[in-house]
């Protein structure tokens, strides 16, 4: 139970330290924060490098699934990169960090693949709303148009985590109660 909210928490943390941190000129503080969290994380699960895994396909992905919502214009990130329609490293971040819950509160997910298309479609436009609403990332001019790419992306991206959660099991016989070493 201390794991599930360990994870929780340290989302939610992570996830903060990024969007302010971009909002108000700080882009690396989530970063920073978040290489924290996963430190933290990778000292305390049994398969660091199962784990590590998990975070490095979460973050690429990521990265494809942002700087595609960015080049359709259904997003534009603040500050923008060199590139201004590629995810920036604060967003990439925050996948690392929801990477984080796949194997802690999020695990209840990995036999609801629906349901987990489901609140993607849901649950990713409200974060990319409140993102919005503290200055970390503009939407793009057609609001119904730019939701209904990201609810798609994330009724997508929900569920590949979730087998990329599945694909990074830490022991042979794919049980993930987690107890610390």
């Amino acid at each position: 139970m201390a794991f599930k909210v360990w994870t929780f928490a340290a989302y939610e943390v992570a996830w903060f330290a990024c969007v302010l941190g971009a909002a108000h000129g700080m882009p690396w503080l989530g970063p920073w924060v978040t290489a924290f969290f996963a430190l933290v994380h990778l000292a305390w699960v049994p398969d660091r490098l199962r784990e590590a895994c998990l975070m490095a396909m979460c973050a690429a992905f990521g990265f494809g699934i942002d700087s595609l919502n960015g080049y359709l214009g259904a997003v534009v990130y603040h500050p923008g990169g060199f590139v201004p329609w590629f995810a920036p490293p604060w967003l990439i971040a925050i996948w690392v960090a929801f990477a984080l819950t796949l194997h802690g509160c999020m695990e209840w997910l990995q036999s609801r693949m629906a349901l987990t298309a489901l609140l993607g479609a849901i649950g990713g436009p409200l974060v990319y709303l409140g993102g919005a609403r503290l200055g970390a990332v503009g939407l793009g001019p057609d609001f119904t148009w730019d939701m209904v790419i990201v609810a798609a992306a994330w009724a997508i991206a929900a569920p590949v985590l979730v087998v990329f959660a599945r694909l990074t099991r830490w022991d042979s016989s794919g049980s993930t109660s987690l107890q610390p070493e």
